[in-house]
């Protein structure tokens, strides 16, 4: 990135603490003196490029907390053994990496070393909701973003974010967000005239 000599507003997707730090300490040193804007999801910073304006730096938690290194997840993973909120951390992070790729109960319960059975309660127990139900909140995130950031056809959008087929995605994306992926994207371009 090069330094801008303009002020600009940017929106970072990111957890608070040590990670938004290192982000703010790069921003400013990369691209210039700016106003950082924070929000907890790529959920929240599709409703609030909605109404706004603000130019966009997404924040991808699993990158940060690997400090930006290519790592295979499957090679640098170990089993926790009992600490269950530190395992399901791990799985929340390898959905957020990997929310395009096959996602079933049995991969991910294979890689955690956990039966499948035993993976969905303490998911629900430590998340809060059901591990499907997570996995496809991340995919309709992400989807919303590419939707408002990229011209993206539907079919391509849809393998994006890990759906095979667009139909199904569509349908999941209108019940998610209460219309579809292209009414979604046309009340985004009407807010920015």
């Amino acid at each position: 990135m090069q330094k801008s000599d303009e002020q600009q507003d940017v929106l970072v997707v990111s957890g608070d603490g040590e990670p938004l730090r290192r982000i703010e300490s790069y921003i400013r040193e990369n691209i210039g003196e700016n106003h950082i804007f924070r929000v907890d999801s790529l959920k929240e910073a599709a409703a609030v490029m909605q109404r706004t304006d603000l130019e966009i730096l997404v924040a991808d938690r699993g990158r940060i907390l690997r400090e930006g290194k290519d790592i295979s997840w499957e090679d640098s993973f170990e089993p926790t053994r009992g600490n269950a909120k530190e395992d399901i951390r791990y799985v929340l992070l390898y959905i957020r990496e990997h929310y395009a790729e096959d996602l079933s109960l049995a991969r991910i319960a294979g890689w955690i070393c956990l039966t499948p059975n035993y993976l969905c309660t303490l998911f629900k127990r430590t998340a809060g909701v059901s591990l499907n139900t997570y996995i496809e909140r991340i995919r309709m995130e992400k989807a919303a973003f590419f939707l408002i950031t990229e011209d993206i056809r539907l079919q391509d959008l849809a393998r994006r974010v890990g759906y095979r087929h667009s139909s199904y995605f569509c349908r999941c994306f209108r019940k998610f967000y209460g219309m579809t992926p292209n009414q979604f994207r046309n009340s985004y371009r009407t807010r920015r005239k």
